[in-house]
């Protein structure tokens, strides 16, 4: 009796032990960051790490809030799993918060022609469950699609309006899907886990970047890569990371793996000291830069008079090139200009260009040759008048237009001029509005006003940028929204070939980016690479954009930064 009770108890703890052997075995999957890069395709263009992403998915698609940069993802994913509440509930777990997950963009999956989004967030025990509960009962909403190498894949109803499909499958402790027109796109995504074709992971492409991310430690990073290839066999990558990407606040940096020249040009601040006039205190937006790169942004700028004038003003000597910087502004209101249309003349957005002058004696010569360039290429006929000087004594050239080929000919006052204002040469896109700049003292333009300077000095300053950037997103894109309704009325005679959805949709990026108010960007050099920061948003807006939680959880558990 008694050795039957033994073996009894035997059997029972043998049992017992396989039964927890297995549980173990079956859902002790330890966190792997590594693993999520498997699941991405080796030719992926672009690829982001997002820590506690599918609880940051869910909650702005439960805000609604279209200023997100995850609101429209949250909503198809929304909508793919309303049926299935215990995946809403897991991808909103705590137990998951402070995990990364990986997202990338590929262009041609498996050397298709259709473009696809790729993801892999971890899981762990959950995506186990997760995934017997789907065999289990499968939501009205979600469609059975088959199995891959032991995988199965389910998939969502095709979106209405772009024919859109999200398929998914759970993958070893985690979910990796994909977003695109194939219901079946997470196969690539599953060959790639299985090595069956090369992944991002066995390209040591995540290892490769890691070094370049500007701030390893940001709830969001990544890199991207462009055709252009500094070594043979080496791809050319631009790594990022950001440190807020919600409303109200962008903060992020971006680094290339290009090294510069030691005496690159900006490696010295900008130096713009006592810009002349109202020029410093006026405008909405700027663009400051070293002299040297001025003519390498006039190639590459579109064909218009400012860029005609401006190249011969290089090219005759009349601004000066060598150790001296650029600063390109955008004026408004009584400092900006007008437009001629068939409607009336509304007021539009003037850009004036202050460089250090060069040769004060050809300057006359090369506003001639610049009339001589317009001339040949758009017939405008126009003139340079020497308009005597300025009340403050500035040397102030015009230009007339004795053409009539154009449809709309411009006034005098909205054509192109230049002043000579101390040791600066000024080129405006609009005569009237150059001089209503010079013809008032600047405000906080000069070094005496260091309490009153205007904030994007301010911060130009404090970064010690060679190259700046800064916009009053507000007011630049309340003209900028106004200019494009006159052309969805078809008002502007060079915007009329313009698709009216192409229009409508720059309007709609205007009203976003209105709601952040400002913007700045500077480039800094750091290990002989340029590294350039961005910050959206108001002054003094909290850079957290509510990811501080995401960060902190990140930093305790992440063991392959990318």
């Amino acid at each position: 009796m008694k050795n039957s009770r033994g073996r009894l108890f035997a059997f029972t703890v043998v049992v017992l032990s396989f039964a927890l052997a297995f549980a173990w075995w079956m859902f002790h999957l330890p966190y792997n960051e590594a693993e999520l890069y498997r699941a991405i395709p080796h030719n992926a263009d672009m690829v982001s790490s997002h820590a506690d992403l599918p609880s940051r998915l869910m909650q702005s698609a439960a805000a609604g809030d279209e200023r997100s940069p995850f609101w429209p993802p949250a909503g198809e994913l929304g909508k793919a799993m309303a049926g299935s509440g215990k995946l809403r509930k897991a991808f909103a777990s705590p137990e998951l918060r402070g995990k990364r997950s990986v997202v990338a963009y590929v262009r041609r999956p498996g050397g298709g022609n259709e473009p696809a989004w790729f993801f892999a967030t971890w899981l762990g025990a959950r995506g186990q469950l997760m995934r017997w509960s789907l065999l289990w009962k499968t939501p009205p909403n979600l469609v059975r699609v088959g199995t891959d190498s032991g995988y199965p894949i389910w998939a969502s109803r095709p979106d209405a309006s772009n024919g859109t499909v999200l398929s998914f499958a759970f993958v070893d402790g985690m979910i990796a899907g994909c977003v695109s027109r194939n219901p079946a796109g997470v196969r690539h995504a599953l060959e790639a886990y299985d090595g069956h074709v090369p992944s991002v992971e066995a390209a040591k492409l995540p290892a490769y970047a890691a070094p370049l991310i500007p701030n390893p430690n940001a709830p969001d990073t990544g890199w991207f890569r462009s055709p252009a290839r500094p070594l043979p066999g080496m791809p050319h990558i631009v790594a990022f990371s950001f440190d807020s990407i919600e409303y109200p606040c962008i903060r992020g940096a971006f680094q290339s793996d290009m090294p510069l020249a030691a005496n690159t040009p900006m490696a010295a601040p900008a130096d713009i000291a006592e810009l002349p006039g109202q020029f410093a205190g006026a405008l909405s937006a700027v663009l400051v830069m070293p002299s040297e790169l001025l003519a390498g942004a006039m190639e590459n700028a579109p064909d218009s008079m400012p860029r005609a004038s401006a190249s011969a003003l290089i090219q005759s000597g009349a601004v000066a090139m060598s150790n001296s910087s650029i600063a390109a502004g955008l004026f408004l209101d009584e400092f900006g200009g007008r437009i001629q249309l068939p409607v009336g003349r509304p007021r539009i957005p003037a850009l004036s260009i202050a460089a250090r002058l060069g040769d004060r004696e050809r300057v006359r010569q090369a506003l001639t040759l610049a009339a001589d360039i317009v001339n040949g290429a758009w017939r405008a006929g126009l003139i340079v008048t020497p308009a005597g000087m300025s009340p403050d004594n500035t040397p102030f050239f015009g230009f007339e237009m004795t053409s009539s080929n154009t449809a709309a000919t411009p006034g005098t006052d909205d054509l192109p001029a230049c002043a000579i204002a101390g040791n600066w040469l000024v080129l405006s896109s609009h005569s009237q509005s150059l001089q209503n700049l010079l013809s008032q003292p600047g405000a906080g333009a000069g070094p005496k006003a260091a309490g009153q300077i205007p904030e994007w000095q301010r911060l130009l300053r404090e970064k010690a940028a060679g190259a700046f950037f800064w916009a009053d997103l507000d007011a630049t894109g309340k003209e900028l929204d106004t200019l494009l309704i006159f052309a969805q009325m078809g008002a502007i005679p060079g915007m009329k070939g313009v698709n009216a959805r192409e229009i409508e949709f720059a309007r709609a990026l205007i009203r976003k980016a209105r709601t952040f108010k400002a913007g700045a960007a500077w480039i800094e050099i750091v290990n002989s690479r340029p590294r350039l920061h961005v910050e959206i948003g108001p002054a003094g807006a909290p850079a957290d954009g509510g990811a501080n939680s995401a960060t902190a959880a990140s930093n305790a558990s992440r063991h392959h930064p990318l």
